[in-house]
């Protein structure tokens, strides 16, 4: 082909998966209930802890997911994730550094380093940690989720003052759960400390920018930058 008839061939294809994908979006489903009556009908819309669904006479009815057998309430739940998603309503962030205090351990404390845990066991507290919290507005658990981060920082020390760095990393399969916060606790080299040590005594740490991807199912659900110059990063 040539380069012309190429350039044809490819928008035709492209064109022709966005069409599919719109019609898979439009499509009736049969939808089974625990007691064995079934609907047909589609999503339309997430409200609060229920689904609204559209039959085909026209007739919308709020159904709560946990009415249908388990296939079918995933599918529901999945959708009302990405639904909201779309809509840029799933997700809320804070970004905070930890003070002198413990971080009790929980399902809701996630660590970036495991071994951090023994700290607890040892009169450790965390300080100076960036604790970015992502609170899930939904009604849903928001299963699957990596969490990839770059946080630019500075910090001065006994009055002086350090040019920015950057740490970066990831949190592998979390679980947000539904209409929580949780809170992911990160640890630059010397953010950490003991007791006894005067080290972080003296340090003051100042996040400059901050930048969070979150993926579900290897597909992008949240994207936040401060500044939106982090993006580019």
């Amino acid at each position: 082909l040539c380069p012309a008839m190429k350039t044809v061939f490819y928008l035709f294809l492209i064109a022709n998966a966005w069409c599919v994908e719109l019609s898979a979006q439009d499509e009736f489903c049969t939808f089974t209930a625990t007691d064995g009556r079934t609907i047909v009908a589609k999503p339309v819309e997430v409200i609060d802890e229920t689904i609204r669904v559209k039959r085909k006479d026209g007739k919308e009815f709020n159904l709560s997911p946990d009415l249908f057998i388990e296939e079918d309430r995933k599918y529901l739940i999945d959708w009302a994730i990405r639904r909201m998603a779309d809509q840029n309503r799933l997700i809320d962030i804070e970004y905070v550094l930890t003070q002198e205090r413990e971080l009790e351990k929980g399902p809701d404390v996630i660590l970036q380093h495991d071994f951090f845990l023994s700290m607890q066991d040892v009169n450790y507290i965390m300080v100076n940690c960036v604790d970015i919290q992502l609170r899930n507005e939904s009604h849903f658990p928001v299963d699957n989720v990596v969490m990839q981060y770059i946080v630019e920082y500075s910090y001065r020390y006994k009055g002086r003052e350090f040019e920015e760095r950057f740490c970066s990393g990831r949190f592998h399969a979390s679980t947000l759960g539904p209409d929580r916060v949780t809170h992911f606790i990160t640890f630059p080299e010397f953010f950490s400390t003991s007791l006894d040590d005067s080290y972080s005594r003296n340090c003051r740490v100042k996040i400059s920018g901050i930048w969070v991807k979150l993926l579900r199912d290897r597909k992008l659900i949240y994207e936040y930058a401060h500044p939106l110059s982090m993006k580019g990063r």
